[in-house]
């Protein structure tokens, strides 16, 4: 208790940092997903950016570069949107700082460290899809992609002996659900979800596990010959052909487009096997 009063006190972020703190603070205590403002948030008020405690004296607690890298390691990985989390950043700093878990039996081991790590990357995802939803709304693919991360999230958290101190999570799914747009707004791509956003949310994941399989397989262990179940190595080969075939069809796609500057709809794609 002291400790968040101490927190509260020396509390260095904008109005909506604040109340989400408040939030998750809230949400610990009650067990479930707490809103302490529901119908008067910051965003609404177009107070985002506006730091609360600053005002024309200098203080200690905020002489701080403004221009600041927000991001930390987590076992290899750094972080990108977990400013918008504050509950998280204290609680992936603390466990970087101790590398210790609940299930932890004696010194973190590697698989341990990855499983963090993992969930880190699928919160960062959360955490961009949220900023998102704030900036233009959210579709219901959005709401989709957030709840099955969601779920992803708990399960690694479960498995770590955490579920409970992860309880933020669904706060940050219910605010991407409060900015669902409800009426279908025609763009010129048809309608309002972020494809494009989710498609790269997916290809980050697979550009870091096929650059992690690579090293693995160029490790000192996979030096020789080595013969590799020819299942496996259909799966590679497969993920290779289909990627292919995705980037040349896009690429094809846009230039084709490029003449009249219009959006790919897509409409006309026939799946070619």
């Amino acid at each position: 208790m002291n400790n968040d009063l101490e927190k509260i006190r020396h509390y260095q972020g904008t109005i909506a940092d604040f109340k989400n703190f408040f939030d998750q603070k809230a949400s610990e205590t009650m067990g479930k997903p707490e809103n302490t403002n529901a119908y008067d948030t910051p965003e609404y008020q177009g107070f985002n950016n506006v730091h609360p405690t600053r005002g024309p004296k200098t203080s200690p607690h905020w002489e701080m570069n403004e221009a600041n890298d927000t991001s930390f390691d987590i076992f290899g990985y750094k972080t990108k949107d977990f400013d918008i989390c504050p509950g998280a950043e204290s609680l992936y700093k603390r466990i970087v700082d101790e590398e210790e878990l609940p299930i932890t039996k004696g010194k973190m081991t590697d698989s341990e460290k990855e499983m963090v790590r993992q969930s880190a990357e699928l919160q960062d995802l959360l955490y961009a899809r949220e900023k998102r939803a704030l900036k233009i709304g959210a579709g219901k693919r959005d709401v989709e992609a957030a709840e099955d991360l969601a779920k992803k999230i708990m399960s690694l958290a479960k498995k770590m002996g955490l579920e409970k101190e992860h309880g933020y999570i669904q706060g940050h799914v219910d605010k991407i659900k409060s900015k669902m747009i409800t009426e279908e707004i025609d763009r010129e791509v048809g309608h309002t979800d972020d494809e494009p956003g989710m498609i790269a949310d997916d290809l980050r994941i697979i550009e870091r596990y096929a650059r992690e399989l690579r090293e693995l397989v160029e490790s000192e262990g996979m030096k020789g010959e080595t013969d590799f179940p020819h299942w496996w190595q259909s799966k590679i080969v497969l993920a290779k052909e289909y990627l292919v075939k995705a980037k040349h069809y896009l690429r094809g796609e846009l230039e084709k487009d490029s003449s009249d500057q219009a959006v790919p709809t897509f409409e006309n794609y026939k799946h070619k096997g």
